[in-house]
């Protein structure tokens, strides 16, 4: 890998940690919660953490999403994002008293999130849909991002659907765009 594409997935992966912190630059990505994100699938589940937690979660997934758009779309686009719905991987499991801040992950509690988008151009809108991005292989797929890392399925399966919609730039015009 040359220096100069070292230092460009650094810069991504540095505003992504960062959220964006310091010299502001504008997204090609705007991302909006539809709703009472307290009545998200999740949110009904999921007793632990509150509204705070949530918040974080909401952060975390726009993050990514802008560093996803910055990645990816071409000069000029804007993509914007309603999340709808979101359901993350795994569940808490009441009965499991020690691990009562523990999410179990198993074959059946794969991540979902229902969103809504409208891609757009120089020239006006290129396409909108409204679908329900799943991954219901989450677990047999490895690597992508840290063990730590507590929405590394659901980041993995948008990278991979946002991969997929808005297809992906050559290693050149990544570098351009930052």
């Amino acid at each position: 890998m040359t220096h100069h594409r070292i230092r460009t997935a650094s810069l991504i992966a540095l505003t992504a940690l960062c959220g964006g912190v310091g010299a502001e630059t504008p997204s090609s990505v705007a991302v909006s919660y539809e709703g009472d994100p307290a009545r998200y699938i999740d949110a009904r589940l999921d007793r632990v953490g509150g509204d705070e937690a949530r918040q974080r979660v909401r952060d975390a997934l726009q993050r990514h999403l802008q560093a996803l758009g910055a990645e990816h779309l071409p000069e000029g686009q804007q993509l914007d994002i309603a999340i709808l719905d979101i359901d993350l991987a795994g569940r808490f499991e009441p009965w499991h008293f020690h691990l009562h801040d523990t999410r179990i992950m198993r074959d059946i509690t794969w991540p979902s999130i229902q969103l809504r988008y409208t891609l757009r151009g120089p020239d006006g809108e290129i396409r909108s849909a409204e679908e329900t991005v799943t991954d219901m292989d989450y677990l047999r797929h490895s690597g992508f991002l840290p063990e730590h890392d507590r929405l590394r399925y659901e980041k993995r399966m948008l990278a991979d659907w946002f991969r997929k919609r808005f297809g992906q730039r050559t290693p050149a015009e990544s570098a351009e765009a930052v």
